[in-house]
């Protein structure tokens, strides 16, 4: 028969190691506030922003990041948010993660639910910036994406510069180069031609008939350094084509 002595003794010595237990695990919870917003979501019920900015993805890279995938699990989550009327979680960052996913052969995905009503504004600069940090978007999306939000925000390019925490110079960049004639934006896509040196060039004025020295136009190109001299009167469109066909004749000859 236990005596209440004894009782008194083992209660203690169970309430000492409680203690002992608790006080070993308080330190885990100091400063640290639990998150709610984590689920993993099956990759099925996710879909794309179909107003994503990126519209290319590299081939080569998500084939690397698939095998990272599948070598050494979901390293970040991808960001969603709730869309009732297509009854899928629609990404908000992490298109790439998601695509390199499918090609894993992934069936669920690690994500940060969006529990806010999240503007179209604020989803589009959430996008930008994760692109812009990871693997940049292409002159022209950028441009396009800049457009919209300055449309958005009703802000000129130095306001969307600061807002976004990038240079200036840059954003009127992606802009300008959407004014570029559409084989030439082609050609910048395609990587064939430098936006900055198709821009700088879109911006010089056609050579005057009456000049009689016109001067060359260095063209940076995939290849390297092309130099053209326009003809008078010639195009912006034609001196870059020109450029271009240099560049064609040089890879045959």
């Amino acid at each position: 028969m236990t005596t209440p002595a004894t009782k008194a003794d083992s209660l203690s010595r169970m309430l000492g190691m409680r203690l002992t237990a608790d006080a070993a695990h308080a330190g885990q919870t100091v400063g640290v506030t639990p998150l709610t917003t984590g689920k993993v979501i099956e990759v099925s019920r996710i879909i794309p922003d179909p107003k994503q900015p990126r519209r290319t993805f590299d081939d080569t890279e998500l084939e690397e990041l698939a095998a990272s995938l599948k070598a050494y699990g979901q390293q970040q989550p991808v960001r969603v948010r709730w869309d009732a009327a297509a009854d899928r979680w629609v990404l908000i960052a992490g298109e790439r993660r998601y695509r390199a996913a499918i090609k894993a052969g992934l069936t669920t995905l690690a994500a940060t639910v969006e529990t806010q009503t999240v503007d179209a504004d604020r989803v589009l600069a959430f996008q930008l910036v994760e692109n812009a940090l990871r693997a940049d978007l292409t002159p022209l999306e950028a441009g396009a994406a800049y457009r919209e939000l300055m449309a958005v925000w009703n802000c000129t390019q130095q306001e969307l510069a600061a807002r976004l925490h990038i240079s200036q110079s840059k954003v009127s960049r992606a802009i300008a180069a959407l004014d570029l004639p559409a084989d030439i934006q082609q050609a910048v896509d395609d990587g064939k031609v430098g936006a900055v040196a198709a821009v700088k060039q879109a911006r010089r004025k056609p050579t005057s008939r009456k000049s009689s020295k016109p001067k060359p136009v260095r063209i940076v190109t995939a290849a390297g350094v092309v130099t053209v001299t326009p003809r008078a009167g010639q195009t912006v469109a034609a001196v870059l084509a020109a450029a271009l066909e240099a560049e064609r004749q040089r890879d045959a000859a």
